[in-house]
């Protein structure tokens, strides 16, 4: 087994990306169903699934806004979920814990 347990900001990203993963897509039960809830109501477009992703619970080096200092550029993180439309993801850290946003990442082996 990869993980003991799961955190916290995990459970809550798996939570918010179901319930997001559910209005994205039209149910057959409801009036209109060619739309998504979140069409309708919110009004975000399709989910553009050509775009770059990273599977919930993956390894990644998560690139950071780069500054003229010796500030590491890249953060060892665990994937969480998609937070947008246009490739942005958020990650877990896995220095401080803490949830970090990223466009840029390259995935990372288990070995």
């Amino acid at each position: 087994m990869l993980y003991r347990r799961i955190t916290i900001l995990k459970a809550r990203s798996l939570i918010e990306d179901v319930v997001n993963m559910l209005n994205a897509f039209p149910s057959k039960n409801e009036i209109i169903d060619t739309i998504s809830p979140a069409t309708i109501i919110e009004g975000k477009p399709k989910l553009d699934l050509e775009k770059k992703m990273i599977v919930c619970g993956f390894y990644a080096l998560v690139y950071t806004r780069t500054t003229n200092t010796n500030k590491p550029r890249a953060v060892p993180a665990i994937a969480l979920r998609r937070s947008n439309n246009a490739r942005g993801h958020y990650f877990m850290s896995l220095h401080s814990g803490k949830r970090i946003h990223g466009y840029e990442w390259e995935e990372l082996s288990i070995d």
